[in-house]
C-alpha cells in the first residue's frame, strides 16, 4: 500500500504542476494537435494510474466516524458511489485524447477545441485525494503537526502562484484581443500587426513573476493588464493575496510559536515568577531555591504530559501501551516471577498512571 500511495502522490504532483501549464502554454488556443511524445507518454500513465486506483478503491475498506472499520465490498461501493466516485471519474477522463481523435480540419475551427483544452484542467479534481492520503499518513506514521502545517502552507503557496501565472497567461489567448500584457510587456507588437514570437520558458517565467509580485501584494507594476479580462482576474488575485497574506502571516506566527510550547509556558512562568518574589520581597536563597523547583519541574513536564496521553486512551489500549513501555523490566523483577502473568500488565498500567 506504501508504495502505491508513493505512486498516486507523484501523479498528483505532476497533474497539479504540469496541466495548468500544458493547457496554457504547451498548445496553441484554436487547435489542440497531439504528437506522440514523452509528455503525451507521460500523461497516458498518469492517466492509467488513477484509473486503477479508481478501481482498487472498490477494494479497498475504509474507516467509520466511529472506528468500525468496512470490509465488505457492497457497502464500500456504495459509500465510494455517495462520496469521491464522480470527481474521481471526471479526473479520470483523458480529454486530450478525446480532441485527438476528433481532430478534423472542420473541428479544428470551432470554438469546442478551445473547450476541450480547458476541460483537460478537470484533471485538477485528482488532487482532493491529497487529502485522503494525508490523512492515512498521518494515522500510519509520526507527524509532527506544526512542521507539517509550515509545509503545507509553503506548498499551497507555490502550486497557487504556478496556477495563477498558467491562468493569467490563459486569458490572452481566451480574450481573443490584439493587445495584451503580453504586447504591453515584451513590446512584441510590430507596425504590421503581428507579434514577435517568445519563447514559452519566457511567457511563464513573466507570469510567475506577475503572480508572486501580486501574491505578496508588493505590485511592481511592470505587468499591466490590458484588457478587461484581465483587470477583472488582476483585481480578483490582489483581493485574493492580500487575504492569503495576512492569514499566512498569522498562522505561521502561530506555528512558530507552539514549535517550542513547552519553553513558551517556562519563561512566562519564571517571568510571573520573578515578579512574585519582587513583589514580596523574598530573601535571596528562598529566591534560588523557587527557581530550583521550578526548573526541575520543567525537566520532568514530560511524565506530566505522558500520563495526561496515556488517561485519554481506552481500557484495553492503556493496558497494551503500558504493557509495551513497563512491562519488560517489571517482570524481570524477581518478586514477580512467579506472579499471574495478568498481574504485571495491572502493574505496568498502574506505574503509567
Amino acid at each position: 500500500m506504501v508504495w502505491w500511495d508513493v505512486l498516486i502522490f507523484t501523479a498528483l504532483a505532476y497533474t497539479a504542476s504540469w496541466t495548468p501549464y500544458e493547457v496554457a502554454f504547451e498548445t496553441d488556443g484554436e487547435t489542440l494537435e497531439i504528437e506522440i511524445t514523452a509528455t503525451f507518454i507521460m500523461n497516458r500513465i498518469v492517466d492509467l494510474a488513477f484509473i486503477f486506483d479508481l478501481v482498487f478503491t472498490f477494494f479497498t475498506p475504509y474507516t467509520k466516524e466511529d472506528g468500525t472499520i468496512v470490509d465488505e465490498k457492497k457497502d464500500i461501493a456504495v459509500e465510494y458511489a455517495k462520496s469521491w466516485l464522480f470527481p474521481d471519474f471526471i479526473a479520470c477522463v483523458p480529454y486530450d485524447l478525446i480532441a485527438y481523435y476528433s481532430n478534423s480540419e472542420d473541428v479544428s475551427k470551432l470554438k469546442i477545441m478551445r473547450g476541450l483544452r480547458l476541460l483537460k484542467l478537470t484533471n485538477m479534481v485528482r488532487i482532493l485525494r491529497a487529502g485522503r492520503m494525508f490523512r492515512r499518513y498521518e494515522a500510519e506514521n509520526d507527524v509532527n503537526y506544526s512542521a507539517l502545517g509550515i509545509y503545507k502552507f509553503s506548498f499551497f503557496i507555490l502550486f497557487l502562484a504556478h496556477w495563477m501565472a498558467c491562468v493569467w497567461y490563459c486569458i490572452t489567448w481566451l480574450d481573443e484581443r490584439e493587445v495584451s500584457w503580453v504586447t504591453s510587456y515584451f513590446d512584441s507588437m510590430q507596425s504590421d500587426g503581428t507579434t514577435t514570437t517568445i519563447p514559452d520558458g519566457t511567457l511563464y517565467l513573466a507570469s510567475l513573476y506577475w503572480a508572486v509580485a501580486t501574491l505578496s501584494t508588493l505590485g511592481y507594476g511592470d505587468v499591466i493588464p490590458q484588457t478587461n479580462a484581465e483587470r477583472m482576474f488582476s483585481i480578483l488575485c490582489t483581493f485574493m493575496g492580500g487575504a492569503i497574506y495576512a492569514y499566512l502571516l498569522g498562522s505561521v506566527c502561530a506555528i512558530i510559536s507552539h514549535l517550542d510550547e513547552s519553553s513558551n509556558t517556562f519563561y512566562r512562568q519564571m517571568d510571573a515568577l520573578n515578579s512574585f518574589m519582587k513583589e514580596k520581597n523574598l530573601r535571596d536563597d528562598l529566591r534560588v531555591r523557587l527557581r530550583d523547583f521550578f526548573r526541575f519541574r520543567r525537566n520532568s513536564r514530560g511524565i506530566v504530559e505522558w500520563s495526561n496521553v496515556m488517561h485519554l486512551m481506552s481500557d484495553a489500549l492503556r493496558l497494551e501501551v503500558a504493557e509495551a513501555v513497563f512491562g519488560k523490566w517489571v517482570r524481570a523483577m524477581p518478586l514477580f516471577e512467579d506472579a499471574p502473568k495478568r498481574l504485571p500488565d495491572l502493574l505496568s498500567a498502574h506505574l503509567s498512571s
